[in-house]
């Protein structure tokens, strides 16, 4: 992914997520203190510049139980699991999607298991699987 296009994508989603705890602030507030140490009125005071990368790493990952936001990623990622998968299962990846770029594609995953099968397009983005947003072929 293109950096510019990463920034517009990492602050959207950063400014999305915000919103999304703010909304559910009245039930979050007290939990983030307590368990997590968190305070929230802080945490938007200094978080100036949302972005998703900056979100997990302050909160997200600290929720669900990570040392910080690469232990998140790293732990929550699929591939680990997907050598135990033992039903077919169809992978589709579009060639173009600006979050999951081909080369996170581990081909051995794939090669390994019998049970797994990767299918590549050429456009798709990232869960879109419409060839233009002005045209919904």
């Amino acid at each position: 992914m293109t950096e510019a296009l990463w920034g517009i994508y990492d602050t959207a989603m950063g400014k999305n997520l915000l919103q999304v705890y703010r909304n559910h602030e009245w039930v979050l507030r007290d939990h983030l203190k307590e368990k997590l140490g968190i305070n929230l009125n802080e945490f938007k005071k200094t978080f100036n510049k949302p972005s998703l990368v900056g979100f997990d790493e302050a909160i997200a990952a600290k929720l669900y139980g990570y040392k910080d936001k690469d232990d998140y990623y790293y732990q929550a990622s699929s591939v680990h699991r997907m050598p135990s998968i033992r039903i077919p299962c169809v992978f589709m990846h579009a060639l173009d999607d600006p979050i999951v770029q081909a080369c996170c594609i581990l081909p051995d995953v794939f090669d390994n298991n019998q049970n797994l099968a990767l299918v590549t397009n050429k456009y798709g983005g990232h869960t879109a699987y419409f060839s233009s947003i002005l045209n919904l072929e």
